[in-house]
């Protein structure tokens, strides 16, 4: 006979739930911490890619100052997003997707860029859902 558990008694997710639970959390931090930061970091170096292709050609007439000197303004807010987003996870990957937004917008009106918004739009939705599923308490 099945023993039954009173009603008021809350059942906890059994330990391996909350262990997957937990490295799922730590691994989407570390994306979120390690993507903007590596990506800041390299606009000044450009190991990973030019980044100055990605600039379209509607916003180079508008900009103040050169693409490169952008790319590199560009790179300090990422660098600022990851750091934001080792304290405050809720925070940094909202700012994250705000950030992966605008440069989905900048990227189709590009022709040859619309696969790289596409890769964009799942980093951008991917870092949403995140902010969306944390706890108010930003810890896990």
């Amino acid at each position: 006979m099945k023993k039954s558990k009173p009603k008021d008694v809350k059942e906890r997710p059994p330990v391996p739930t909350r262990l997957k639970q937990r490295f799922v959390f730590k691994l989407m931090h570390l994306i979120f911490v390690g993507v903007p930061l590596v990506a800041g970091i390299d606009k000044y170096f450009n190991l990973i890619t030019d980044w100055e292709q990605y600039i379209s050609p509607l916003i180079k007439p508008i900009l103040p100052m050169s693409p490169k000197n952008a790319m590199r303004c560009a790179g300090v807010a990422e660098v600022a997003i990851g750091v934001v987003t080792i304290k405050k996870p809720r925070i940094g990957s909202s700012l994250f997707s705000g950030l992966m937004f605008g440069i989905i917008l900048n990227l189709l009106t590009m022709r040859k860029q619309k696969h790289i918004a596409s890769l964009d739009l799942c980093m951008g939705l991917f870092a949403l859902c995140f902010a969306l599923l944390l706890p108010d308490t930003e810890r896990m």
